[in-house]
């Protein structure tokens, strides 16, 4: 009879291939990053939720933070069809060099997918009714001492110069944790800046039981706007790697 795997609840870490793709991203890519703490670290697991920067920040995260972390991903980046039609529509769709990079979809998809499911092994978020997947599989990742990072900016409303507008809806995660745990999960709100290799969290914000969760989480959301914007402008110099676009920051 064929042993079962344990169930992983970070991204895959054995195997000699696995450690070149994270020897590659630290080397290359992710390289030197720091986390500064302006209020406090997580003394048990916590919801991360911050700016994308492109796809920066959710492998920064994933691969050099000193504790384990899952990542809430796109089920479309983890389907092959829906991921070829997500490249060709969106992230491709008027970009220099488009028809170009077009040709290599139906070549390059295929290994994203696959790197998004067994590498990263990321929780898929669900934009109907299997959004109860998307929940229980998170609920049971931070009961088993993982912490869960949402990147929830929404593409076409842009709310500052750091960051796009958050949708809330991750924020209901906090009322499925605490109705199978009985536990008030905590929200950090953090902002990485790539150019100069720093991931900064801001003060956290706890998921209160009394306060009905349609209502809470508008606030849990602009909370965490407000704060990561914050923690944003009081950086020094630096390059804003938004989610559509670069932008130059002078410092506070």
């Amino acid at each position: 009879m064929k042993k079962e795997r344990p169930k992983l609840y970070t991204q895959k870490k054995k195997g000699l291939f696995t450690k070149l793709i994270s020897w590659l991203l630290r080397k290359f890519f992710i390289r030197g990053m720091e986390y500064f703490y302006q209020a406090e670290a997580p003394d048990e697991p916590a919801v991360f939720v911050g700016n994308h920067t492109k796809f920066y920040a959710p492998l920064a995260i994933q691969y050099t933070y000193p504790e384990n972390v899952r990542t809430w991903s796109m089920v479309s980046m983890m389907e092959t069809k829906s991921c070829k039609a997500l490249f060709r529509n969106r992230i491709l769709h008027k970009i220099k060099g488009e028809k170009f990079y077009r040709l290599l979809v139906p070549i390059v998809v295929p290994f994203i997918t696959l790197f998004y499911r067994k590498q990263l092994n990321a929780i898929p978020v669900y934009h109907d009714f299997k959004i109860k997947n998307t929940m229980d599989i998170s609920v049971d990742t931070l009961s088993n001492g993982s912490h869960v990072a949402i990147y929830p900016e929404i593409r076409e409303i842009r709310l500052n110069q750091y960051i796009n507008g958050f949708a809330n809806g991750f924020a209901y995660l906090a009322y499925n944790y605490y109705s199978k745990t009985g536990k008030c999960i905590k929200f950090y709100p953090f902002y990485c800046a790539p150019s100069i290799h720093q991931t900064h969290f801001g003060a956290p914000i706890q998921y209160d039981p009394n306060i009905p969760i349609k209502e809470q989480a508008e606030t849990i959301a602009r909370y965490c706007e407000a704060e990561l914007t914050r923690v944003a402008g009081s950086l020094p110099e630096h390059k804003i790697s938004a989610m559509m676009g670069d932008i130059f920051h002078e410092g506070a």
